[in-house]
């Protein structure tokens, strides 16, 4: 059986005036059991391949018992060859992360059909990081994910809950997921495979040249950036990706830096 997510998840129930947090600890548990036992892919991975990524889940308010709104913060990282460096590939906030859970309810998924807000919520991103992940070590190799990732949303927004309506959002997980299939952007899964396999999985063995495939895939970047209005994609890969490019270059020579 495959198991392609080693993934850690907080729940922060803070905010929340309640005396029970059984639930809370209960949902931890049920989401943590739910993204790294449930079968994503028809590919085998050994226990040192699994995708390691975080959810980090802030609870807003509960109206009633088992309603929640909240936001979450979705992570996940890649190991960069001849290291023990992880790269951070994702680094998403969703605003309407809103479901309900009630205690001993057990977390229904079917790839084709809506069961709750929270397992399209889990399903819609557990594709994501797929799909980030394999297009990071093969060109387009996340294509099938990402269209997952979009059926999952649009039987989602059949529903008719307010959280899939956020077409309108340019932040929002609907844009979010549509830059990922926009055709528009297809050079940014290049981008993606150049950026991790030529870039960073290289560096160790000639940090010089990296550094200089870095700063063409920047400059494709650019040139993509001045082709669409707003890219959610564009912006979370420097919201990923800004601290480690400032550490690449530290000790790149003066007209490397300066580029």
């Amino acid at each position: 059986i495959s198991q392609e997510l080693n993934c850690n998840v907080f729940v922060d129930y803070s905010r929340i005036q309640s005396q029970e947090t059984q639930i809370f600890d209960e949902l931890e548990f049920a989401i943590q059991e739910f993204l790294n036992t449930t079968v994503w892919t028809e590919d085998q991975y050994e226990p040192l391949e699994r995708i390691d990524c975080n959810f980090s889940i802030q609870l807003i308010s509960m109206p009633t018992v088992g309603v929640f709104t909240a936001t979450a913060q979705i992570q996940s990282n890649r190991p960069v060859f001849n290291t023990d460096y992880k790269s951070v590939v994702l680094n998403y906030v969703d605003q309407e992360f809103n479901f309900n859970y009630q205690q001993g309810t057990a977390l229904d998924y079917g790839e084709n059909q809506f069961s709750s807000n929270l397992t399209s919520l889990l399903a819609l991103y557990a594709n994501i990081i797929l799909g980030l992940d394999y297009d990071s070590f093969s060109p387009e190799g996340g294509k099938i994910y990402f269209e997952k990732a979009q059926n999952i949303f649009l039987t989602a927004q059949s529903s008719g809950s307010a959280i899939w309506q956020d077409q309108e959002n340019v932040n929002g997980k609907y844009s979010l997921m549509t830059d990922f299939i926009n055709t528009q952007l297809d050079p940014m899964h290049q981008n993606i495979y150049d950026y991790h396999r030529k870039g960073l999985d290289k560096f160790t063995a000639d940090p010089a040249a990296s550094l200089t495939v870095i700063i063409q895939i920047l400059d494709n970047i650019k040139e993509q950036r001045e082709l669409v209005a707003f890219s959610i994609w564009i912006n979370s890969f420097f919201l990923a990706k800004s601290e480690e490019l400032v550490k690449l270059f530290e000790k790149a020579d003066p007209a490397q830096k300066s580029r």
